[in-house]
């Protein structure tokens, strides 16, 4: 359900970085959006970053085919 805090196992389609400037502080600031597929369907999720670095570690950690545990709060 919507708000609830999930947990799941995927596997991952795509990670890309993508600058955006945050609008409380008005600096640039760095999202990941990963697409990974689940045993029924397909999920997307976003991390958020202050550092490019940060970004693009998570990026490699998240390479296409790679088996992850996601969680976080559904929307």
């Amino acid at each position: 359900r919507e708000g609830e805090v999930a947990m799941v196992v995927a596997t991952v389609r795509s990670a890309a970085v993508k600058p955006y400037r945050d609008r409380r502080t008005g600096h640039t600031a760095y999202r990941t959006e990963v697409v990974a597929d689940l045993a029924d369907g397909t999920i997307a999720t976003t991390f958020f970053d202050r550092r490019v670095g940060a970004a693009q570690w998570r990026t490699r950690q998240l390479v296409p085919g790679t088996r992850a545990l996601l969680s976080g709060r559904f929307e």
